[in-house]
């Protein structure tokens, strides 16, 4: 099955035919290791029914599993040479009467740029057909009449458009093909299918992945003394999903150079491969380690370190066409961005919260962005008042900011990483569950 097709099919049938891949796979290599298929299979049941299927609409679907049906799946998938395809349902009722060169047109038109709303293409197609312009696949409307309504005498103004709205929007394209002409390639990755990693056997210290991450939080500059973004850029050791070392920076402070120590601080804490290569992962398009550093460590190793970058999505979308704006290409790091999302919702409680977005921005901050001055009678500006007077009275006043300072900020953020790092009773792939523990050499105990 190609990624074309794979990619027509709705999101929560792609969810659910590439976990049911997943897991055929988990089967084959448990027979390979000599596990019997009926304990395989049983176990598989049991790890993955009830599974959330995202299906991007909003709808909580799961995955309704049982072990007759995991090995009729498993059968069949085997016949069909391992393709993904044979779990994407292949039901196509009635076959659509509309013409295909107007199939094709209503498709062009709703990947133009910028053309979000499909209702605006419909629109566009009947008020073409009312002012007697030629329609592919329909002609103009006085043809059309002529062809199909030959026993009628011609009306006087045009009839109704002979497709409804409804059928338009069952025929409209895919969202992946949607967005690549609305916005561009790296709108259209987002809808389109991708790998699933296995990090489940990868080695100590065999592959880092390094990123930044703007912090959802404004304070104040302690040299400044001026309200801030605030940027860190992150070291993830994947395998073992330990962070060894994180640097934090007011926004635009953050330099190659800062990132060359980061990765030095990252190998003298964890080290690298003993016996195999080591990946250094970076994403292209943002703040990453000098190509003067990278040449350094990959020779001074003898190749026993590699780095990487990431893509960039971009290109031209059609001939003639202006190029795409380059950006960064975030799916090769799933990992690091999941834990970026749970750092967010550890920081959430402090003071100075600003959001994802300026949707999410509370009202009252008043922070229009780095650089300009904050909003008059906002919580921003009465930070920065108020910083300068404590500046003048240092020594004798301490006042309640309505900020964290960015170092207090920093210790903080130090404290989540740490806190993340003695976590346990998680699910991370690899990761088993620890039922007993060693209390005297030789002596074991259940853990409650």
């Amino acid at each position: 099955m190609s990624a074309h097709q794979l990619g027509q099919a709705k999101r929560w049938q792609r969810e659910k035919a590439l976990r049911l891949h997943h897991i055929c796979r988990e089967l084959r290599e448990a027979e390979a290791r000599g596990t019997a298929l009926k304990t395989a299979v049983h176990t598989a049941c049991s790890r993955h029914a009830g599974t959330v299927l995202d299906g991007g609409d909003g709808k909580m679907r799961t995955l309704p599993l049982s072990e007759s049906t995991l090995l009729r799946h498993y059968y069949t998938w085997k016949r069909a040479g391992e393709d993904v395809g044979v779990f994407i349902p292949s039901y196509k009722g009635p076959q659509s009467k509309v013409p295909p060169e107007l199939v094709r047109e209503f498709h062009r038109r709703c990947t133009l740029p910028g053309m979000a709303n499909v209702s605006v293409v419909i629109d566009w197609l009947h008020r073409e057909w009312r002012q007697g312009m030629n329609l592919p696949g329909l002609g103009t409307w006085q043809e059309w009449w002529a062809e199909n309504r030959p026993e009628w005498p011609l009306p006087s103004a045009a009839p109704d458009f002979p497709i409804s709205r409804r059928t338009f929007y069952k025929l409209q394209p895919c969202r992946a093909e949607r967005a690549m002409g609305n916005k561009g390639m790296a709108a259209a990755r987002k809808e389109l299918p991708w790998l699933e990693r296995d990090t489940s056997r990868l080695r100590p210290g065999e592959v880092y992945v390094f990123d930044d991450v703007r912090l959802d939080i404004l304070a104040l500059d302690d040299y400044t003394k001026q309200p801030t973004e605030l940027q860190a850029y992150i070291a993830y050791e994947v395998g073992c999903r330990y962070i060894p070392a994180i640097l934090m920076r007011p926004a635009n402070a953050m330099l190659a150079r800062d990132v060359d120590m980061l990765v030095v601080r990252t190998l003298k804490a964890l080290g690298i491969g003993r016996g195999y290569t080591t990946h250094l992962v970076f994403e292209r398009g943002t703040v990453t380690m000098s190509m003067a550093a990278k040449e350094t460590l990959e020779k001074a190793s003898e190749g026993r370190i590699k780095v990487h970058f990431t893509g960039m999505n971009g290109g031209k979308r059609w001939t003639g066409a202006h190029r795409d704006v380059a950006s960064g290409h975030w799916m090769g790091k799933a990992v690091l961005e999941s834990f970026m999302r749970s750092l967010h919702l550890a920081l959430m409680t402090l003071p100075g919260q600003r959001g994802n977005s300026y949707k999410n921005q509370p009202a009252n901050l008043g922070w229009i962005g780095q650089g300009q001055l904050p909003a008059a009678e906002s919580l921003a500006r009465e930070a920065a008042m108020l910083a300068e007077v404590q500046m003048s009275f240092e020594k004798r006043v301490a006042l309640r900011m309505p900020l964290l300072w960015a170092s207090q900020v920093n210790l903080i953020l130090r404290q989540a990483i740490k806190l993340h790092n003695e976590s346990r009773g998680h699910q991370f792939q690899g990761f088993g569950m620890v039922t007993q523990r060693e209390t005297a050499p030789g002596v074991w105990e259940d853990i409650a």
